[in-house]
């Protein structure tokens, strides 16, 4: 279900955020004056904690992470072009990969290097401008089940197998995953948030599936227009909606 109009949530409404919840946040970075400044005004509106008594762990591969925090939460970051992105979880280990596709980069040359035979036939039978647009589909994915996992991102890019397949009228693609050990079990999310950008999450196994999403977008007018991209192969649709809001 998808409510773009929905009204921005009041405080309580976001700390009251379920174990079957994801609040992604995205916010230009005019009104950010760093990445840190932007995890620990979110953070704040999850708890009473002063922006400046968060305290942070990074893991071996630079994930970082709360220490001793007021309840159960979690939360991955990313930035890309003029957008940082934040995914806060009650507790769940996520993963959340922003990426701006306008960037000049040699998406051929990139795929050639970290993408599987697989993949990258699927991103060569695509038509024209299509081919960097399915470059972005998966490097996006397979960050953030790196980050998910807080794995060290170059050797990891190979390890997992994206597979999207088009989806009959309006519907999302069905988006499928396998790693070394067979069928990936978390669930993938992939999002067009604004022009020129893709969002991916990564929600774990053992979570409550699927999660209750929402984006809290900053919107000085009318909410941007949002789309799914795409969900995991065989699941219902989730639950989730745009929430503008003034960050």
């Amino acid at each position: 279900m998808t409510d773009s109009s929905a009204r921005p949530s009041s405080a309580s409404d976001i700390r009251a955020i379920g174990p079957a919840e994801v609040h992604l946040w995205l916010r230009h970075r005019e009104r950010v004056d760093s990445s840190d400044a932007f995890r620990r005004a979110v953070l704040c509106g999850y708890a009473a904690v002063p922006p400046g008594h968060w305290r942070f762990s990074v893991g071996e591969h630079g994930k970082p992470d709360l220490v001793d925090p007021p309840r159960p939460l979690a939360f991955n970051l990313s930035h890309s072009g003029d957008w940082f992105a934040c995914a806060v979880t009650a507790g769940t280990p996520v993963g959340v990969d922003l990426e701006h596709t306008g960037r000049k980069n040699d998406t051929a040359r990139l795929a050639r290097r970290y993408f599987t035979a697989v993949e990258l036939e699927d991103i060569e039978s695509q038509p024209g401008d299509a081919r960097r647009e399915r470059f972005f589909d998966y490097w996006t994915l397979k960050e953030a089940a790196v980050k998910a996992r807080g794995d060290a991102l170059p050797p990891s890019l190979r390890t997992r197998v994206f597979a999207l397949r088009a989806a009959r009228g309006d519907a999302p693609q069905a988006v499928s995953a396998t790693d070394t050990g067979g069928v990936d079990p978390c669930a993938y999310y992939l999002f067009d948030p604004l022009p020129g950008y893709r969002l991916a999450l990564c929600w774990p196994p053992g979570a409550a599936a699927p999660p209750r999403l929402r984006l809290f977008l900053e919107a000085d007018g009318a909410a941007p227009a949002v789309s799914l991209r795409a969900s995991p192969a065989g699941a219902a649709p989730p639950d989730w909606a745009v929430v503008p809001c003034s960050c």
